[in-house]
């Protein structure tokens, strides 16, 4: 069932959301099981969590860290996502803009981004702001 989930994942993602996943995650407990299915289909474990889970938006310390798996749904996806901006295959539908290329963005100066970004409206409610929007 896993095979086949993996199988038919990259096709359902991109025709639901538009844009190709190349590389799948899970975490698994190593106090109730090894994991082998996952070794198995080819996941490489990445290493264990610090035991935190998320809730309600806050990360709460549970203290039962877990494994971290990971497996590319392309031979290519490395390259690919270590790549520059706008990968031909991470190209955006014609609905869309595309990334910004920051390798070549000005920053500084009257018409940089930061300047652009700092002439902005910021919707938030200036109470708990801590920081400014071009920043964020």
């Amino acid at each position: 069932m896993l095979g086949r989930a993996l199988r038919r994942l990259p096709s359902d993602y991109e025709a639901c959301y538009g844009h190709p996943v190349l590389v799948v995650e899970t975490f698994t407990d190593p106090a109730r099981h090894q994991s082998s299915c996952y070794a198995a289909a080819g996941f490489t474990a990445l290493g264990q969590t610090l035991g935190y889970r998320r809730n309600a938006g806050a990360y709460v310390h549970h203290g039962n860290p877990k494994l971290v798996w990971a497996r590319g749904l392309r031979r290519d996806a490395r390259g690919i996502l270590s790549a520059c901006f706008d990968h031909p295959l991470l190209s955006w539908p014609s609905d869309r803009r595309p990334v910004i290329d920051l390798n070549v963005v000005e920053l500084d100066g009257p018409d940089g981004l930061l300047a652009v970004l700092e002439r902005l409206p910021d919707p938030r409610h200036r109470r708990g702001v801590r920081h400014r929007l071009a920043s964020v």
